[in-house]
């Protein structure tokens, strides 16, 4: 009984986060998250942020990285005729944000006058869009989640820029179970065929325990990147931990996937799905 409570518990919590992900960034954490990109960045050398000259539209990208309101992502979603946006539940689900709701963030291209952006989280789609400063679309590609974005923390962390490399995350749903797996590429046009684990939470009702996978990313190259994973196993009624595991995996850009040194699988050595 207290394991089903436990379940039931964990699912209206992630119920929850759903209904109120959208417009939960206020001004004055956009603000200060917009000045904190750079510092963040820096962790894996990433590009400083800067302000953007000869910017066709300056009102739309008016730094190096930041984010769009939801006026400005709709104008975008609107240049790229998305079949999605003239369906019915689309627009009563736009209709529901509030017109201060930060929707998108952005990273400007290193030496290049482009943008990678995203838009989201909106019926399931996570849109990465690469596109010019006159919001001319290049390329844009929907990396849909499951139900909802449940392995996300907050509205844009599942989106970031690692490197030279951009990721986000994709959100596996079920009962008593959420994973993420995430997508690394340095364009739209070279996204690999495959994902790399991130993260799992899931619940064993044989043996009555919590799953809990995290992990981090300790070193990156311009051809891999390197995670530190940490697997628990918790008693589902009192969170007693009752076993840890560390081990780091090398992924490798092989061709157009990436490929695990020593043909690790994390998903099959810790009975992950």
């Amino acid at each position: 009984m207290k394991s089903l409570l436990s379940v039931i518990f964990l699912m209206l919590v992630f119920s929850s986060c759903n209904k109120n992900r959208q417009g939960n960034l206020t001004e004055s954490d956009a603000v200060k998250a917009d000045t904190v990109l750079a510092a963040s960045d820096s962790k894996y050398n990433y590009d400083s942020v800067f302000v953007v000259e000869n910017v066709k539209c300056p009102n739309v990208f008016r730094k190096g990285s930041g984010f769009l309101r939801k006026k400005e992502a709709v104008e975008i979603l609107k240049i790229a005729n998305l079949n999605l946006y003239d369906s019915i539940p689309f627009q009563k689900e736009l209709k529901e944000i509030p017109e201060s709701a930060y929707l998108g963030k952005y990273y400007k291209e290193k030496d290049q006058n482009k943008y990678i952006l995203y838009i989201g989280y909106l019926s399931r789609s996570n849109f990465v869009f690469e596109i010019y400063p006159d919001l001319n679309i290049i390329k844009y590609r929907d990396f849909a989640s499951g139900n909802y974005n449940c392995c996300w923390d907050s509205d844009f962390d599942g989106f970031k820029k690692i490197g030279k490399f951009y990721s986000i995350l994709y959100c596996g749903t079920g009962s008593g179970y959420c994973t993420g797996h995430v997508y690394i590429f340095k364009d739209l046009e070279s996204v690999p065929e495959n994902s790399i684990i991130e993260q799992c939470f899931m619940f064993d009702p044989i043996k009555n325990e919590h799953i809990f996978l995290s992990s981090s990313v300790n070193n990156i190259t311009n051809t891999s990147i390197r995670f530190s994973y940490e697997y628990q196993e918790r008693d589902a009624d009192s969170e007693k931990i009752l076993l840890t595991k560390h081990i780091d995996v090398e992924y490798v850009l092989v061709g157009n996937e990436w490929v695990a040194k020593d043909n690790i699988d994390i998903q099959e050595m810790f009975g992950i799905y």
